[in-house]
Parts: structure tokens; C-alpha cells; sequence
């Protein structure tokens, strides 16, 4: 957050509204009040109007507990990341944010995971050692070959 602000970019951490069961997305930096959520994780404090929808948004850094190579994403199991995400399963067509699934490459699973009619995959998934995107075969940093 520090780094991105200094860079003059803005970052948005999500909110969770657990009546719907989805997430918002409020402004932070490094002065941002924040408090720990029901989940114990941390959110910036915020009037609700105040924060975006997913759509508004350029990239999206999404958490995940495993990934294959077609950047399927397996989370925790809540669910908010797909039913805020929801909107994307109905456009063929690029839409925002740019989904962009963090893991470590040991996080990647062989066989293919099991998907569901309401699981959104990633665009691209970043690992310390490749980048994996969506219909297309990984990217080694290391080898100029894709």
C-alpha cells in the first residue's frame, strides 16, 4: 500500500456486507483507520456509499488456497469473491477488473479443479516463479519460450 501510494496509485481493500454476502471495495493508504472484521481480517473504516463496486476497479488482487493451469482459483470457501465477481460469468467479452489471482507456485495443483457454474477464474495468476493466464500456456521469466 505504502509503495503503490507513493507511485500515485490508489488502493482499494475489500469490505465485507455480510447481508449479501459480497464485497466492496474502500480506498486505503497508509494513514486508512482500519479494524479487524468478523473474520478477523482487516478493513478499512468507511461509510459504505464510500466504497466501489468490483466493476469500478483496474486490477483486483484476489487470495487464493490453490490454482490450476487454466487460472481456476480455489479460495475459502465463502464464496464472496464469486458472487461479487458474479457479473463476469454473463459477458463473453473483457470486462473489468482484471483478475489477478497472488500464490506461490506451490499452490498449484496438476489435475484440473473441479468447477462450478458460479466459480469465476482468474484472468492471470502470479507465482514467485511464472505467470499463468487464461487460455493461454504459463510464462517462465526465466525461459523467453511460452
Amino acid at each position: 500500500i505504502v509503495q503503490l501510494s507513493k507511485a500515485g496509485k490508489h488502493v482499494y481493500l475489500p469490505i465485507v456486507l455480510r447481508k449479501r454476502r459480497i464485497l466492496r471495495f474502500a480506498e486505503s493508504s497508509p494513514r486508512s483507520i482500519v479494524k479487524l472484521n468478523r473474520y478477523g481480517i482487516l478493513e478499512p473504516v468507511v461509510a459504505a456509499r464510500s466504497s466501489k463496486q468490483a466493476r469500478q476497479l483496474d486490477v483486483l488482487m484476489v487470495p487464493l488456497v490453490a490454482f490450476d493451469a487454466t487460472c481456476n482459483r480455489l479460495g475459502m470457501g465463502g464464496g464472496y469473491y464469486d458472487r461479487t465477481l458474479s457479473y463476469r460469468l454473463r459477458s463473453d467479452h473483457w470486462q473489468r477488473p482484471h483478475l489477478l489471482g497472488i500464490a506461490h507456485e506451490c499452490q498449484k495443483i496438476v489435475s484440473p479443479l473441479p468447477v462450478r457454474p458460479w466459480d469465476v477464474p482468474m484472468d492471470t495468476i502470479l507465482t514467485e516463479r511464472c505467470v499463468y493466464r487464461r487460455f493461454y500456456t504459463k510464462i517462465n521469466p526465466k525461459d523467453d519460450r511460452v
